[in-house]
């Protein structure tokens, strides 16, 4: 199986995997997490991701989130955003610190930190 082959295939089921993770609304957050974990998400310990939370499933590897931290429903964390100037994507991190509380409709994208002990209003 050729390298490009077995990145499509991987690519396919680290998307399927965050379908399911966004969709399925009797899903626990502990499943949620177990499986965002798979897809390459780095995530500490203790900590609550909500229904309907949209990682980039392109560039998952780049979401660093801390332990004890909450996620609510509707939040997005982007990690690329594609640039005309330069024909290509321009990639960076998301780091949210520990023990930290996300609103609910909060859009986080890329480059940002968010420290330790922070709590981000709602958006919506």
């Amino acid at each position: 199986m050729t390298a490009s082959r077995q990145y499509n295939i991987f690519r396919f089921l680290r998307r399927f995997l965050f379908a399911w993770c966004y969709k399925s609304f009797f899903m626990t957050s502990a499943m949620r997490v177990k499986l965002l974990r798979l897809a390459g998400v780095h995530i500490g310990k203790y900590c609550f991701i909500g229904h309907h939370v949209l990682f980039d499933d392109l560039y998952p590897e780049n979401i660093y989130i801390g332990d004890g931290t909450t996620i609510t429903t509707g939040t997005k964390i982007l990690t690329h955003f594609y640039s005309p100037k330069i024909k290509d994507y321009e990639v960076g991190e998301v780091r949210i610190g520990r023990h930290c509380f996300i609103g609910l409709d909060v859009l986080i994208v890329k480059p940002v930190t968010i420290g330790d002990h922070v709590v981000v209003g709602g958006g919506g």
